[in-house]
């Protein structure tokens, strides 16, 4: 499977895997770099000032890109609100476009030193890329990080999820 695919399968999917299957204990509302599921288009245009942003989709500009983050879905009014932060970052090479990813140990490090320890990691196969996402939950919020198996083996950050439960 392609990465491209594997992104595709992520966005599709990605509601599913972000729902968490228990109650959570906490209260608190999540986030990833200030972007959390009442982030609206508005909010985001100051720290995106040369992107492009379509309804609820923020195409990151190279230049504007910052916290690995290339993609950004916001809630708006559906429900239930999930946000979609995507880390997908296009590489031009001499075989073509590529895509890069964030390492997921670099990511998790950082949510943990704002939430803790995930409460569960999730592993599973999807297609032929193994898969192990870190989830936190709350009492309204699931945050969910999307981890992939990389050609090399290396656990690589597809993005963060934060799902209204």
């Amino acid at each position: 499977m392609t990465i491209t695919r594997l992104y595709r399968c992520w966005l599709v999917g990605v509601f599913f895997s972000a729902v968490p299957a228990t109650a959570a204990l906490g209260a608190d509302a999540f986030s990833y770099a200030g972007i959390g599921l009442n982030t609206t288009a508005a909010g985001v245009k100051p720290t995106f000032p040369n992107s492009r942003i379509v309804g609820n989709d923020v195409h990151v500009a190279e230049r504007d890109s910052r916290d690995h983050i290339y993609g950004i879905r916001l809630a708006g009014g559906r429900k239930p609100r999930v946000v979609q932060i995507s880390f997908e970052r296009p590489q031009a090479t001499a075989a073509g476009a590529r895509f890069a990813y964030p390492t997921c140990k670099a990511v998790e490090a950082e949510l943990r030193a704002r939430y803790g320890a995930p409460d569960e990691v999730r592993k599973f196969v999807e297609g032929p890329s193994p898969r192990a996402d870190r989830v936190w939950q709350s009492e309204r919020e699931a945050m969910t990080l999307n981890c992939f198996h990389g050609e090399d083996g290396g656990l690589l950050a597809i993005g963060v999820v934060i799902a209204e439960r």
